[in-house]
């Protein structure tokens, strides 16, 4: 993979803000939520 540029897609996203709990909304940018 030789992306500069890769859009995350929804899955990713998901899996990131499973992580940082920080889901990244593409159009909404980062928003902050509390999952208990």
């Amino acid at each position: 993979m030789t992306t500069s540029q890769h859009l995350p897609t929804t899955n990713e996203i998901y899996q990131v803000s499973t992580d940082r709990l920080v889901p990244v909304d593409v159009n909404l940018g980062p928003q902050t939520f509390d999952w208990g």
